[in-house]
């Protein structure tokens, strides 16, 4: 058996009530609706939903991963976050959202504990570099986004 780990997945859900719950899915809706008012300076390894689905079906049907277990982190390329509300601004002249630093961020785990967890990531690109041993053509993540 081996297991696929997307990290953020981007793209078009196969039934529209999963916004609501696919965490990625969140957050673009809350950039979309102006809900997210400032964010971090961070890095997302980033993958289309579709390209999810060909990695579960090639891990599934190949021959080649009968007798394998492993796990696949997927990401076509990682994104600054910055850059994709960047790119949703264009699209969306009414998104009002600002990147905050590292103190701004240290202030506010004194108000949201759950904070915590990003300042290791700050200012830090995450890059999965490796083997594509799925045979995955990776989609562009950007325009997967918009």
């Amino acid at each position: 058996m081996s297991a696929i780990l997307p990290y953020f997945m981007v793209g078009p859900p196969l039934y529209h009530d999963l916004i609501s719950s696919n965490s990625s899915c969140k957050q673009i809706q809350a950039i979309l609706r102006n809900e997210l008012p400032i964010y971090p300076n961070v890095s997302l390894p980033t993958v289309d939903v579709r390209d999810v689905a060909t990695a579960h079906i090639m891990a599934a049907l190949s021959a080649n991963f009968a007798t394998r277990n492993d796990r696949f982190f997927l990401s076509a390329r990682s994104l600054w976050f910055k850059d994709i509300i960047s790119a949703l601004k264009q699209t969306n002249s009414t998104i009002k959202s600002r990147q905050i630093g590292y103190f701004q961020m240290k202030f506010g785990t004194f108000i949201n504990r759950d904070l915590q967890s990003l300042i290791p990531f700050l200012d830090q690109e995450i890059q999965m570099n490796g083997l594509n041993d799925l045979n995955v053509n990776y989609r562009e993540p950007m325009e997967s986004i918009l």
